[in-house]
């Protein structure tokens, strides 16, 4: 189980940047339209994308292996304990992961599909208030 989770973690980071790195491939040609974009980047830069692509995607299937075949087992421990993240009393509204003692800052939700953040982390806040700037501040900047 553990193998699978470490298995669908990398795959899933690799789709986010994927995705992200495909919105700013498709943003050039948005851009030339404001700005003298050399047209060189504009014919290379997606074959070169479509290449790094592929290749990450044979890189990762390599060493990951079929639903993590080839990915050695680890075993998330504090001080040599082992975490519970199952457990209750870590989980507020049963949505919401709080726990001191666990250094992850990302895990796995406990019930559905995705991610959410260990919220007694600093790090989650800082990462909260950087996605909130974002969407506020960048529209006040740029408009």
């Amino acid at each position: 189980m553990q193998k699978n989770i470490i298995f669908r973690r990398r795959w899933s980071l690799f789709t986010i940047l994927t995705g992200l790195a495909l919105i700013l491939i498709l943003t050039v040609p948005q851009l030339s339209l404001f700005y003298q974009i050399d047209s060189k980047l504009q014919l290379y830069g997606p074959i070169l994308f479509t290449l790094v692509i592929c290749i990450g995607a044979i890189v990762l299937s390599i060493t990951t292996g079929q639903g993590g075949s080839r990915v050695r087992s680890v075993v998330s421990t504090v001080n040599g304990d082992l975490i519970d993240r199952d457990d209750d009393q870590h989980w507020k509204l049963g949505v919401f992961y709080f726990n001191r003692n666990d250094p992850a800052i990302f895990l796995e939700k406990r019930f559905g599909v995705g991610w959410t953040n260990n919220w007694a982390h600093p790090l989650s806040w800082i990462i909260l208030a950087a996605i909130i700037f974002l969407a506020t501040g960048l529209p006040l900047f740029l408009g």
